[in-house]
């Protein structure tokens, strides 16, 4: 999935927000569910939650930044970008380990 197309299929067409159809609330559902896989995948590994937003609200906040991007960067596969923002965002904070 393209940067472009996570953002387009998050938000859906400017005519339907607020009120998604069947097929747009499909297509949301689908790029939310790339975003959780995304999440789970490196959460507490590349980032770290810090619980201050909640979830959905954290998801708006990263479509809103990619849709800022150029559109030559939303080409590109989306899941960088996503991570990107989220290592830059919540950053993991961890003490240092002496035994290492």
């Amino acid at each position: 999935m393209t940067g472009q197309q996570l953002v387009d299929q998050f938000l859906g067409p400017p005519e339907e927000y607020g009120k998604m159809s069947g097929r747009t609330y499909t297509y949301h559902q689908l790029a939310q569910g790339y975003l959780d896989g995304i999440n789970d995948a490196t959460e507490g590994k590349l980032w770290c939650y810090t619980g201050r937003w909640k979830p959905h609200e954290r998801d708006s906040a990263l479509i809103l930044e990619l849709s800022k991007l150029p559109a030559a960067t939303l080409k590109g596969n989306a899941a960088p970008l996503v991570l990107e923002f989220l290592i830059k965002k919540y950053p993991c904070h961890t003490s240092p380990n002496p035994n290492q």
